[in-house]
């Protein structure tokens, strides 16, 4: 129930006034990885990674917002375990008129058992930002919910 909400809230088109991410990260048994989908509106993304470059013109359609975007979510989406702390790999974006799709990749996820997930996705920028992930292990899903008093969580894979 909670997704097909977050599915409704990303279909309205123009300003809003809510904040969410919606995550999907999904476990690939060939690989071993977790493939993950992170779903944010364009405009927040642009606005957070202005502030995060203390770039004001920087747009997601840079070429150079690339780099930024990969530093971004090496900050603000972690596998993390005392002091160790394990980053996915960013594989690139799709933009969508009001939406923007990012994609990226943790190798070897067998290795991330007792890890918590850190998602600090946006809580920078809004005080009532919410983060949803949803992991999903074959038949197996599992929702967690990240906002500014609940910024880590254990890893359900």
């Amino acid at each position: 129930m909670l997704t097909g909400l977050c599915l409704v809230l990303f279909c309205f088109k123009g300003r809003h006034d809510f904040h969410t991410s919606l995550t999907e990260a999904r476990l690939n048994e060939k690989s071993g990885s977790i493939e993950m989908t992170v779903r944010v509106f364009s405009d927040d993304f642009e606005l957070a990674l202005q502030k995060f470059s203390d770039k004001e013109d920087l747009k997601i359609t840079d070429a150079e917002s690339n780099a930024v975007i990969r530093n971004y979510f090496r900050k603000h989406l972690a596998f993390v375990k005392d002091k160790d702390v394990v980053f996915g790999e960013y594989l690139g974006k799709e933009i969508e008129t009001d939406i923007t799709w990012i994609y990226i990749e943790v190798s070897e996820a067998k290795k991330l058992k007792g890890f918590n997930l850190l998602n600090t996705i946006f809580l920078e920028v809004f005080d009532d930002q919410t983060n949803v992930v949803n992991f999903i292990d074959g038949e197996n899903r599992q929702t967690l919910l990240f906002n500014k008093k609940d910024k880590l969580k254990a890893n359900p894979l």
